[in-house]
């Protein structure tokens, strides 16, 4: 899916576009599309952990809060949509059946 040189996307549209890459990950980035590397195996590893760590922890306190893992798309704002590696969630009414909204 190759973008035009110089064109501004806007979160819907970037939905719009990338909803049916099956073998490529995207994040929008200030409104240009940027194609994701696949992480190596030791960041795996490392995210893996990091990941239970958290999710221990929150559990262990008694907190509310979630953690997840990519590919969890997290819209930033109309300009920028980022998977990030891990991620915790507090506010539940911020997901829609896509993706987080904060």
């Amino acid at each position: 899916m190759p973008a035009p040189e110089n064109k501004k996307y806007t979160a819907d549209e970037f939905f719009n576009i990338t909803k049916d890459a099956d073998t490529e990950r995207y994040e929008l980035y200030k409104g240009e599309i940027i194609v994701l590397a696949s992480p190596s195996i030791i960041h795996q590893r490392i995210s893996r952990e990091v990941s239970y760590a958290l999710n221990s922890f929150i559990k262990s306190s008694g907190g509310k809060c979630e953690v997840f893992t990519a590919p969890t798309d997290v819209k930033l704002s109309e300009d920028t949509v980022v998977i990030p590696d891990i991620f915790i969630a507090c506010d539940p009414d911020k997901f829609d059946k896509q993706k987080y909204n904060g």
